[in-house]
C-alpha cells in the first residue's frame, strides 16, 4: 500500500541492493575484459563467437606453422641447389678434361694423368651425393625413401606391317603429341653393323595412308623413293651407313639427308627445330645422339593421353619381323629414382605439395666409367658426361621451380594467416574505448548505489517517532 511505512521488509534497501549486485557483476566483467582484453573470456560470454573464434585460431596457427614448414622447404631447395651448382662445376670440368684428352697431341702419361683427375672429380661427385644433407636427411641418396618411375623408350617396328608403337609423348605448340625418341648415343661400330639392313617406319597417325620409314643400308650412299611423294604413300629414304663409328654420325648423316630430300608439297606443321617429313610426321634433332619422331596430327591435352594414342591401338598385335630398334642401340627403357618430400604448407590435411627429388650419384649420372686414356674413349666420354649434365640441370630445374613456388605459397600462406587473425579479432578483442565507459558508468552506478542503499536503511527509523 502506497505510503505505508515497514519495518521488516525495507523494500527500498532490497531494490538498492539488488541493483547495486548487478552493477558489481557488470564492473566485474568489464574489468576482466579490460584487464585480458578480449571481448569473449568464458563460453557463456558468446557461445557462438566462441566456437568460430577457436576455430579461426586453430587455422591461424596451423597457416603459421605451414608457413614456417614451406620456409624449412625453401631452405631444403637451396641446399640443394647449392650442391649440384658444384656437381655442375665438376661436370665441367670433366667436359673440359675430356676434350682435353681427345686431342691427339696428347702422349699416353698425360692422358693417364688427365684420367687421374677425372677420378677424383667423380668421386667427389659421389662424395657430394652421399653426404648432401637437411636436417640430417640425405637429399640425393641415403636415407630416403626413393621410388621408381620407368621412363618408356618403346620403339618396335615391323617393316611387313609397317606401324610403329609410339609411346612416348613430345610437348609443343601448346599440346602433347605421340612421338618415339630413338636413342642413338650407345651405337659402336659393332651395333651399328646390326642395324644395316634393318628399316624402321611409322605410321603417320592412327588409320592414316602414308608412312615414314628408313632402311640401314650397309653402302655409303644413300636414295629416296621419289615416286612415292605423288601419291602420298609411304616415304622411303635409304641411308648408307658402311665406315660410320659412333651413334652421333649416323644420326647426322639420316637427319641431314632427310632433311635435304623430304617432300616438297608437304603440308604438314613443324613443331620445333626439326623438318616436316611428311603429312603429319615430324623428325626433330634434340641433339646429336638423339631423334624424335613426333605425330602432329592431333595435339593432345596431357601427357598421359599422348603416351597411350597408339599403345591401346597396336595392343597385342603380330609384328611379324619386328625391330627394336632401343634393343640394338643399347638404349633401354630408363628406370629413374626419386624421393618424395611432402611439406605442408597448410592447415588442412592436404593442403601442401610433394617435392620430387631425382637420386643423384656417379652410377645413375652414367660417369662411372668414364675412361679417357684411348682418343676415341675421350670422344666417347664428352657425350656421356654431356648426358650427365643434362640430368644434373634437368633435377635442378625442377628445384628452382619447386623454391619458386614455395616462395610464393609462403607470402599466400602468410597473407591468409594475417587476414584470418584480423577477423578473428573483430570477433574475440574487446572494443577498449566501449569498456572503460561502461566501467565509468559503472563505477558512478555503484557510488550511487550505495548511497542509495545507505538512505534506504535510514527509512525505517523514521518508525520510531510514532512510539514516542
Amino acid at each position: 500500500m502506497a505510503g505505508m511505512n515497514v519495518v521488516v521488509h525495507n523494500l527500498g534497501a532490497m531494490n538498492a541492493n539488488r541493483q547495486l549486485g548487478i552493477t558489481y557483476r557488470s564492473r566485474q566483467k568489464t574489468t576482466e575484459k579490460l584487464s585480458s582484453g578480449f571481448r569473449i573470456n568464458r563460453a557463456a560470454d558468446d557461445a557462438a563467437g566462441l566456437t568460430i573464434s577457436e576455430k579461426m585460431r586453430s587455422l591461424a596457427r596451423g597457416l603459421h606453422q605451414g608457413a614456417r614448414n614451406t620456409q624449412d622447404g625453401i631452405s631444403l631447395c637451396q641446399v640443394a641447389d647449392g650442391a649440384l651448382a658444384e656437381v655442375d662445376d665438376m661436370l665441367h670440368r670433366m667436359t673440359e678434361l675430356s676434350i682435353k684428352a681427345s686431342n691427339g697431341t696428347n702422349t699416353a702419361e698425360e692422358r693417364h694423368a688427365i684420367q687421374q683427375e677425372i677420378n677424383a672429380l667423380r668421386g667427389e661427385i659421389d662424395r657430394v651425393s652421399k653426404s648432401t644433407e637437411f636436417n640430417t636427411r640425405h637429399i640425393f641418396d641415403g636415407n630416403l625413401d626413393f621410388k621408381k618411375e620407368v621412363i618408356s623408350r618403346s620403339l618396335i617396328e615391323s617393316p611387313s606391317a609397317s606401324k610403329g608403337y609410339i609411346s612416348e609423348a613430345y610437348a609443343a605448340n601448346g599440346g602433347y603429341y605421340s612421338c618415339a625418341t630413338l636413342d642413338f648415343s650407345k651405337l659402336d661400330s659393332e651395333k651399328i653393323e646390326m642395324l644395316m639392313g634393318k628399316t624402321f617406319s611409322f605410321d603417320c597417325s592412327i588409320n592414316c595412308g602414308e608412312r615414314f620409314s628408313f632402311t640401314f643400308t650397309d653402302g655409303t650412299d644413300c636414295s629416296v623413293n621419289e615416286e612415292t611423294f605423288g601419291s602420298r604413300v609411304p616415304h622411303n629414304y635409304n641411308i648408307g651407313i658402311e665406315g660410320l663409328t659412333t651413334g652421333s654420325e649416323v644420326l647426322n648423316k639420316l637427319y641431314d639427308y632427310v632433311s635435304a630430300h623430304h617432300p616438297s608439297e608437304s603440308t604438314g606443321v613443324t613443331l620445333h627445330e626439326g623438318i616436316t617429313v611428311s603429312h603429319s610426321n615430324n623428325l626433330i634433332k634434340v641433339d646429336d645422339n638423339t631423334l624424335v619422331i613426333a605425330e602432329n596430327h592431333t595435339a593432345h591435352s596431357s601427357k598421359n593421353v599422348a603416351e597411350t594414342h597408339y599403345k591401346e591401338i597396336y595392343k597385342g598385335a603380330n609384328h611379324p619381323g619386328a625391330v627394336d630398334f632401343q634393343e640394338i642401340a643399347g638404349g633401354k627403357d630408363e628406370e629413374i629414382e626419386y624421393s618424395e618430400l611432402w611439406i605442408q604448407s597448410g592447415a588442412v590435411k592436404d593442403d601442401g605439395l610433394y617435392l620430387r627429388i631425382n637420386r643423384i650419384n656417379e652410377k645413375i649420372l652414367g660417369i662411372d666409367k668414364v675412361d679417357v686414356t684411348t682418343i676415341d674413349q675421350a670422344r666417347g666420354a664428352i657425350a656421356t658426361i654431356d648426358q650427365a649434365l643434362d640430368k644434373v640441370n634437368e633435377t635442378r630445374s625442377r628445384i628452382g621451380a619447386y623454391q619458386n613456388r614455395l616462395e610464393h605459397t609462403f607470402d599466400n600462406v602468410s597473407n591468409i594467416a594475417e587476414n584470418t587473425e584480423a577477423a578473428e579479432s573483430q570477433i574475440r578483442d574487446a572494443d577498449m574505448a566501449a569498456e572503460m565507459m561502461r566501467f565509468a558508468k559503472d563505477g558512478i552506478l555503484a557510488q550511487a548505489g550505495q548511497a542509495l542503499l545507505s538512505q534506504a536503511g535510514r527509512d525505517p527509523e523514521s518508525v520510531l517517532t510514532l512510539l514516542r
